[in-house]
This record gives C-alpha cells, sequence and structure tokens, in this order.
C-alpha cells in the first residue's frame, strides 16, 4: 500500500483529495496546524500529524515520524494554504502588513519546500514518487480578490514545480502542479461568490468542486501519467485558459 501525505487536509481541496485517496485504498497521513479540526470527521483509516508546516524544524519531526512508523512515503500533496480576501475587493499592496505577507508565503510557499526538502531524498531511495503541488488560477493570470502575497506564494509553488522536474528528471520522481479556478469551498464562500456569479463567469456554468481537484490528483498519481512531468494543470472549468 503506497504512502500518501497530504498537508492541510482536514477541510476544503484538501478534505475531498484526502477522501478519494482513502477510497483508493492508499494509506493517507494529513497535517494540519491545530487539532481544532475534528480528527472524527476524517475517513477510516487515515492518519492524523500535527504540524507547523510553516516551521522547517517541525516539518523535519513530521517527516522522520512518518519514515519511522511506514518506512517510506510515496506521494506527497503540498496543499496546506492560507489567504485573506475580502468580501468586497482584494487587498492592496499597501494595505498588506509585513507579518501577514510572511504568513502567507511561508504556510504556502515556504511550506512545500520544506516538505519536498525533507521527503525527496526517501523518494530517492525507492526510486519512485509522485509531487503534486497546489497552485492556483491566480498565479496565471494575477487574481482578482486574491493580492500580490496569495498570487506570489502560489506562482512559486509552479516555479518550484519545473525546478524539480528538472532537477528529479533521472530519479524516478515526477513533479506536477493542480491550478485550481473558483472551487466552493470556505474560502469562496468567504467571498460571497455565487453560483449566479459562476453561471456568469465559468463557461462550465458553476464553481468547482472538491473533487473535481481530488480526481485530477488521483489521474497525476496514476501509471496513465508516468510521463506528465513540470506540468502545470488548469482545472477551472474553462474561467482561465492559458
Amino acid at each position: 500500500m503506497k504512502v500518501a501525505l497530504v498537508t492541510g487536509g482536514t477541510r476544503g481541496i484538501g478534505f475531498s483529495i484526502v477522501n478519494l485517496l482513502a477510497l483508493e485504498e492508499y494509506l493517507v497521513v494529513i497535517t494540519c496546524g491545530t487539532k481544532s479540526h475534528s480528527e472524527s470527521k476524517l475517513p477510516e483509516g487515515v492518519e492524523y500529524i500535527q504540524c507547523d508546516i510553516s516551521n522547517s524544524n517541525s516539518v523535519s519531526s513530521m517527516i522522520n515520524k512518518i519514515i519511522e512508523r511506514h518506512h517510506s512515503i510515496d506521494i506527497l500533496i503540498n496543499n496546506a494554504g492560507v489567504s485573506h480576501i475580502k468580501s468586497d475587493g482584494r487587498f492592496l499592496i499597501e494595505d498588506i502588513q509585513d507579518d501577514i505577507w510572511h504568513q502567507v508565503i511561508n504556510t504556502n510557499l515556504s511550506g512545500a519546500f520544506y516538505t519536498c526538502k525533507q521527503v525527496i531524498p526517501h523518494m530517492k531511495k525507492n526510486h519512485y514518487g509522485r509531487i503534486i503541488n497546489i497552485s492556483s488560477a491566480s498565479a496565471r493570470f494575477g487574481g482578482v480578490l486574491a493580492s500580490v502575497d496569495y498570487i506570489a506564494s502560489k506562482s512559486g509553488l509552479i516555479g518550484l514545480t519545473k525546478g524539480l522536474a528538472y532537477e528529479l528528471r533521472s530519479c524516478g520522481i515526477t513533479v506536477n502542479a493542480i491550478a485550481p479556478g473558483r472551487i466552493d469551498t470556505d474560502m469562496i464562500c468567504n467571498a460571497n461568490l455565487s453560483a449566479d456569479w459562476a453561471k456568469n463567469h465559468v463557461p462550465l456554468g458553476r464553481l468547482g468542486k472538491g473533487e473535481d481537484i481530488a480526481g485530477v490528483v488521483l489521474f497525476l498519481i496514476s501509471k496513465h501519467a508516468d510521463y506528465v512531468h513540470g506540468a502545470t494543470l488548469d482545472c477551472n472549468g474553462g474561467w482561465v485558459i492559458t
């Protein structure tokens, strides 16, 4: 049974990914910064491990615990992320305090760097691995509601994906990214984006579902995607076509 680590897997897109991987009989380990999210909501067999993804020492300790327990991490889904949005528009750069900038960059981008740095040596030993970074459509076109801190962090994930794809080209490890559009999660609800908005702006006529992104993840970790490497797959219902 392959071991999959999903960061930030307790809600939203991450929770949908966890549910699908568990259904497909992967051994799933998820991280969350606090225990405020009830473990009882997790699918049966899914393991929870507390970790501050923005702290390299915390990430190192978390990876070591998983390796000690399961001896490998075959799949890494870098999904953990934060965003500061408001219902009436985006925060301008002059509104973003330094501590907010560092929180977003450290969680969304540095967190993925830390997990990759710790997991990749173990994948190299097995000459096998699948890494997927969850970026955003905002990284493709500059965002509407998303502010520059979020856009910069998600753009950085695409760059990280490309750099690692080249670096790991002969290691049996594939690295790809997914750029979701407007997905029906708590974040979108806070931005007051409705089904009517989607009908007017998204060619497929609806907001995305977490399951839509989870399906792309399942493809990328399957044998059917063995030749997909260094790619960023857009999953946005045609809202952003690059």
